[in-house]
């Protein structure tokens, strides 16, 4: 979903890509491999945007979770001790 506009545009820039290697490389051979490259080029970077996006929102659907913020709590709650509830005095200290 966050990677169509990015995957557009890349298609379009491998398009024209592909476009000026048929209108000005007459070499048949030449313009296939030419081609492959644009195509090995396509692939790459779609994985690149598949990639930073999984990284970008990846971290957002850990940190949105319940467990994450009950973990983060529970080991506040260690380190300052103003988090933890003031234990009830027991009768026989009266």
């Amino acid at each position: 979903m966050f990677n169509s506009f990015a995957y557009s545009a890349i298609d379009a820039v491998q398009t024209s890509k592909k476009q000026f290697v048929e209108t000005f490389v007459q070499h048949k051979d030449i313009a296939r491999v030419l081609n492959q490259f644009v195509d090995a080029q396509t692939q790459y970077t779609k994985s690149a945007v598949d990639a930073g996006v999984q990284a970008a929102t990846g971290p957002g659907l850990i940190f949105n979770t319940k467990q994450f913020y009950d973990e983060v709590t529970d080991s506040m709650k260690s380190m300052v001790p103003s988090f933890v509830a003031p234990k009830a005095k027991s009768k026989k200290a009266e």
